[in-house]
């Protein structure tokens, strides 16, 4: 399948029909990181207007999110209604190029808050291989933010048990060690 072209197709049908929604996930990524590969696309949308959208065929649908396809393209929707997805969508945004046009996208900090926010499920599934790339993408996106750590715990607070936010402290801190480590090499090379 042509990814990108089942991705512009996608978004195009979203803006023609004037559905407002914020690009998140892998392709916001690779909008601040290169080398992340993706054949999905995350979007927070409001949950009613996937009936605007019957070319969607919803998999799988909780109070959070829905699962989809359009043709062969996974879509994964994070429902605007929750309000934390509804801060990253109002106050973690900005306008950015692709093919279709500027969209709506998630900043680095909303990608964090949003990764930050899944984790503590992932590990709960134990989906491993998911909580690999989710922790790989939070360094690489933490490297390029000059966000503290207490930024991110605050605005999940409200949304997450304090054991996770406890957790989620650690995981954050093990990030920030490796982050100074490879600092610090760096530094003895050049």
């Amino acid at each position: 399948a042509d990814y990108p072209e089942l991705i512009s197709d996608f978004l195009g049908l979203l803006e023609a029909r004037q559905i407002p929604f914020v690009v998140v996930g892998g392709i916001a990524l690779l909008q601040h990181v290169s080398g992340r590969n993706t054949e999905d696309i995350d979007l927070i949308l409001s949950a009613p207007r996937l009936g605007e959208i019957p070319e969607l065929h919803i998999c799988e649908r909780t109070d959070l999110f829905a699962h989809g396809r359009f043709r062969d393209l996974r879509v994964d929707i994070l429902f605007a209604e929750h309000p934390l997805f509804q801060q990253v969508a109002t106050e973690f945004t900005r306008p950015m190029e692709y093919q279709v046009g500027k969209l709506h996208t998630a900043t680095i900090e909303g990608l964090i808050i949003l990764k930050l926010f899944a984790l503590p499920s992932l590990y709960r599934k134990f989906d491993y291989d998911r909580v690999a790339i989710y922790e790989a993408d939070i360094t690489q996106l933490l490297f390029r933010s000059g966000r503290d750590d207490k930024f991110f715990l605050d605005i999940l607070s409200p949304y997450i048990l304090d054991s996770d936010r406890a957790e989620l402290g650690a995981i954050l801190s093990d990030i920030r060690s490796r982050l100074a480590r490879t600092k610090k090499n760096r530094g003895k090379r050049d």
